[in-house]
């Protein structure tokens, strides 16, 4: 398959689960992260808020700041993305494709990072990850 095929095999899964399977599978997924002994170890974590079609990250945000440790969410800045680290009834508006993008001047670069949670179309047993196909992250991540 093309990545393209997998990107509507992938959508057409997601429109056909319900709500109901779609936050549960969320929940469980978000579980399994903080169970993690990467997450456990981490103390500066880059997530992401999600979209209504992607795993929802609304609790698990809310676990990281609530933890203690340090969140930071991605902010788009034309064609790339810079690192806002966000606190606790922080401001946030709508940035590039509708994503809620923390309201800040304190950034960070994603070598601070302990962990990277990063939004995706797919992932395979390896970890490799499908995106949406506009880069932003594969530009970030790549060094």
């Amino acid at each position: 398959m093309t990545r393209e095929e997998i990107r509507a095999c992938v959508k057409k899964r997601r429109e056909d689960a319900s709500k109901i399977q779609a936050a549960e599978m969320s929940a469980r997924i978000c579980e399994r992260i903080v169970a993690m002994a990467e997450y456990l170890k981490a103390r500066r974590i880059l997530c992401y808020a999600a979209l209504p079609d992607e795993v929802q990250t609304g609790g698990l945000l809310r676990e990281i700041l609530r933890s203690g440790r340090q969140l930071y969410l991605p902010r788009t800045r034309g064609l790339d993305l810079e690192i806002a680290h966000v606190t606790a009834g922080m401001k946030m508006e709508r940035g590039a494709y509708g994503v809620p993008e923390p309201v800040t001047d304190e950034l960070a670069q994603i070598s601070d990072m302990d962990l990277v949670l990063a939004p995706g179309v797919a992932f395979d047993r390896e970890g490799n990850r499908l995106g949406y196909g506009k880069g932003y992250f594969d530009r970030l991540l790549k060094d």
